[in-house]
Parts: C-alpha cells; structure tokens; sequence
C-alpha cells in the first residue's frame, strides 16, 4: 500500500552537529537494514509487539468499534491484520525494506520548536 513511513528521534544535544550525526546514524541503520536484513529475533519481536498492541488496544468497548469500524471501511475481516503479520516471513520483509528504504527515496525534516 502507498503510504509514508517516517523514522524519528529526539534529540538529547540540541544544534546542527547532532542533527547532522542523527542523520547520519538513522541513515547508517536503514543501510544495515537493506544490506542485511532484519533478524529473525527481530522479525519476532516485532510481530509480538504489533500482536500485543492489537490485543490490548482492544480491551475497551470504545477502541473495539473503532478498529471494527476501520476494519470494516478497509474491507478487511476483524483481526485479519494480526494474521497478516504473523504471515511475514524473512524475506518479505529484506524486500520491503530494499524498496522502501532506499536512500533514493528518503527525505529529511528537522522540526525545531520554537
């Protein structure tokens, strides 16, 4: 599905410098991610967490209708999604990523409140 992924930090140095090494690390780890992959503790890790988020994002009436509701409006059956991640496999996701996270296709926003 089109969309935006967005990769943030908080920063604890404030000026230029560290925004440009922030840049620099996030980029560094994107270029891991492409180049090895994400690992299968990795992978696991995030499919529980998705899982959990799910699971217990549901626990109150009102966030049950909700996710119907988007479920519903996506044309997707309710908790399908759970499944659908669960389904990833290793490589899906090393795929994704080169496509996703190349550094063709990224871009840069540095917000600094005033």
């Amino acid at each position: 599905e089109p969309g935006l992924l967005m990769v943030n930090a908080r920063l604890r140095d404030k000026g230029p410098e560290a925004e440009s090494r922030a840049i620099r690390a996030i980029g560094r780890e994107l270029d891991r991610l492409i180049d090895s992959g994400v690992t299968g503790h990795e992978l696991e890790r995030a499919k529980n967490k998705f899982e959990s988020q799910y699971t217990f994002g549901n626990l109150h009436y009102a966030n049950i209708a909700g996710n119907l509701a988007l479920e519903t409006m996506h044309g997707e059956r309710p908790g399908a999604s759970v499944a659908a991640y669960r389904a990833l496999t290793k490589t899906d996701v090393d795929r994704y990523a080169r496509t996703i996270l190349d550094s063709s296709r990224r871009m840069t926003l540095i917000y600094r409140p005033i």
